[in-house]
Order: C-alpha cells, then sequence, then structure tokens
C-alpha cells in the first residue's frame, strides 16, 4: 500500500514540473510566430476592379480665364465706393462714383460752343439760299456765290468740331461713373471713398471664376502625345475630391529659354468649389483601359525568370501570383493587371522575413 502511494505521488510530481513547462514554451512560441506574421492595414491593398487612365503629370496654378484691371479714365475725388473686395458684381454694375466740378463746367460749355456753331451754320445755309437765287437772276457774280459757299463749308466744319468736343466732353462726365465691365468677382479694391486719384489710376480687379485655367508645362518629348481635347484629371491642395479640365490650346512655339511647350486647360468651375491661385496637380489622360484589378505599382515584383508577379494573400498564406501588367499610371502610382482575381489582398512590397508558403494574419475589420 505504501508503495502504490509512493509510485502516484511521484507521478504527479513529474507531469507537475515537466509537462506544464512544455505546454507553456509551445504556446509562447506559437505566440511569438503568430505576432511576426500578423499584417497591418499598411502591409496589403485590395485589387479592386475599375478603369484606369494613365498619362502625364504636371502641375500648375488655377488662375481665371477671364480678368479685367478696372482704371479710372478721369481724374477727380472718389466721391462713393458702392463694393468691397470678395463681392460678386454684374457687368454694368455701378462700382464707383468720381466728383469732378470742372470737367461738368466744361461740358456746359461746350454745349454753349455748339448751340453758337449751330446758329452760325444756320445763317450761313440762309446766306448760300439767297445768294443762289440773286445769282441765277443775275443779280450777283459767280465771285460773291462762291463766297457764300465757302462760308457756308467753314461753318459746317466748324460746327462738327465743336460737335466733337462736346461728345469728349460727355464721355469724360460720363466716365465720372466707373461700371464693372464684365460679371466676377471682385478680388482686389485699390481706392477707398474720399481718395483723390489721377486718369489712370487702378480702381479695382475682377475676375470671372466660372471657368479657370491651368497652364502646364510640357518638354519636347511630351508634346506629341498632347492634343486639343484631351481630359484632364487633378487635384488640389487641401482637397481629396478629383476635378476634370480638357485641353483647350497648345502653344506651338517653345519657350526660348527652357525649350517647353505649354498646354492650356479649360475647368469648368460653374459650381464655385475652386478657387483661382490654388495649386494643381495631376494627369493629362493619354490612354486609358477597360476595369481591371488595380494593384499599387510598388506591389510589382520580379521573380528570377525575369517573370512579373505579386505576393497575393490567398487563405491566409502568401502566395506568388504570376501577373500581366495592362496599364500603369505613374501619378496615381496604380497599375491595372490580369492575373488574380478581383479583390485579391496583395502585398504592397516585398515583408523582409516573408517567402510563399508562409501563413499571415490579416488585420480586423474594422466596424
Amino acid at each position: 500500500m505504501r508503495s502504490t502511494l509512493f509510485i502516484v505521488f511521484c507521478l504527479t510530481l513529474l507531469t507537475a514540473c515537466g509537462g506544464a513547462p512544455s505546454e507553456g514554451a509551445d504556446a509562447q512560441a506559437a505566440a511569438a510566430e503568430s505576432v511576426a506574421k500578423r499584417l497591418s492595414e499598411v502591409d496589403i491593398a485590395t485589387a479592386q476592379v475599375s478603369p484606369l487612365n494613365a498619362g502625364l503629370a504636371f502641375t500648375g496654378n488655377l488662375q481665371p480665364y477671364d480678368q479685367a484691371v478696372v482704371n479710372s479714365e478721369v481724374g477727380g475725388t472718389l466721391q462713393a465706393v458702392t463694393v468691397r473686395e470678395g463681392e460678386w458684381v454684374k457687368k454694368g454694375q455701378l462700382l464707383a462714383q468720381i466728383n469732378n466740378i470742372s470737367l461738368n463746367q466744361i461740358l456746359q460749355e461746350q454745349k454753349a460752343q455748339v448751340a453758337n456753331s449751330q446758329a452760325n451754320l444756320n445763317l450761313a445755309k440762309i446766306k448760300l439760299q439767297q445768294q443762289q437765287v440773286l445769282f441765277e437772276k443775275g443779280f450777283i457774280s459767280k465771285l460773291a456765290l462762291d463766297e457764300a459757299k465757302n462760308q457756308f463749308s467753314v461753318s459746317q466744319g466748324s460746327h462738327r468740331a465743336q460737335l466733337a468736343q462736346m461728345a469728349q466732353a460727355e464721355k469724360s462726365v460720363h466716365d465720372l461713373a466707373v461700371y464693372a465691365p464684365m460679371s466676377g468677382i471682385v478680388y482686389e479694391r485699390a481706392s477707398s471713398a474720399g481718395e483723390v486719384i489721377t486718369a489712370n489710376s487702378k480702381l479695382f480687379a475682377i475676375a470671372n471664376l466660372d471657368t479657370l485655367e491651368i497652364t502646364a508645362t510640357l518638354s519636347n518629348q511630351q508634346v506629341p502625345l498632347v492634343r486639343v481635347g484631351q481630359t484632364v484629371s487633378f487635384q488640389v491642395d487641401g482637397d481629396e475630391a478629383a476635378y476634370s479640365g480638357v485641353i483647350k490650346r497648345i502653344n506651338a512655339v517653345a519657350d526660348l529659354n527652357t525649350r517647353d511647350f505649354k498646354a492650356f486647360i479649360e475647368v469648368n468651375n460653374a459650381n464655385g468649389a475652386l478657387k483661382a491661385g490654388q495649386f494643381a496637380q495631376g494627369s493629362i489622360i493619354t490612354e486609358g483601359t477597360e476595369a481591371f484589378p488595380l494593384v499599387p505599382s510598388s506591389a510589382l515584383q520580379t521573380n528570377a525568370k525575369g517573370q512579373t508577379f505579386v505576393w497575393a494573400v490567398i487563405d491566409h498564406q502568401v502566395q506568388e501570383r504570376p501577373v500581366t501588367v495592362m496599364l500603369e499610371d505613374r501619378y496615381s502610382r496604380r497599375v491595372a493587371v490580369t492575373g488574380i482575381e478581383p479583390n485579391t489582398v496583395v502585398l504592397r512590397q516585398t515583408i523582409l522575413g516573408l517567402k510563399a508558403g508562409d501563413s499571415v494574419s490579416l488585420p480586423t475589420a474594422k466596424p
């Protein structure tokens, strides 16, 4: 009986001292292996199916397609300024009123001069008619008739000159009111009410933002790939939205210093989402594909045989999958490929220590 109890005690002691540590070590090793092969969101990408456009990268600033600087035509004191920076104005809207008493006085003087020249012209006409009758009856000589005709012609010329001077005076008075030459946003106001200005002083700057323009620089090698009517895709700083435009003009003469060419991109901005002066970067679309699985350019690898492949995660295992590149967009750094199924998870790049056949765990999907 004592021998039996002793044997049972020894077996229990051996189990407690030997078996448990072995199981703990195996669990720790498994956990360590699991942590080493756990992938994060930055390690993987999903090959979503979508059309892909590729083209030439460009950068540039958005500028108003139409803009105007409003200068004063006459000098005087700014009596009123009716708009401020940032306000939208309509073509023909009153922007400012200039006060200049001397211009009004000049106009009144010119009107009086016109009335006087008109009276002289009327008198010369009557005299000419009378002289014509007398000449026909033989009461005056041909010389007297010619003198009357000459006086009438002189009066006509003098009257036309006075009318021209009065028209100029009327224009000067009309120019005391400053109107918007176009519809758009007042982006600069150079003067305020009460200031004394001279003729040709800058008062306002107006831009129509319904249509914007980007100037893209093209190298000699890129010019043959670009044509009028091509679509452009771009983004602006601080905005994740994608915008589009159209190539409207291409300058066929290169810059003498850089030897580069310029393409002008027209952007429809009727909704006002874009602002003049924003920095844009995008791509002039030169070719496109149908819908294919898209992967990051960095996911493409080359094996010892020179074959292009990606590291795909299939059933939680890393597998080498050969692919064929259909199109690469260097601007978005995406590649359209065949050889993998839609929504296949791929490694963005080779991960040190991972090889074909290794088991991996994917990040838990966020709710």
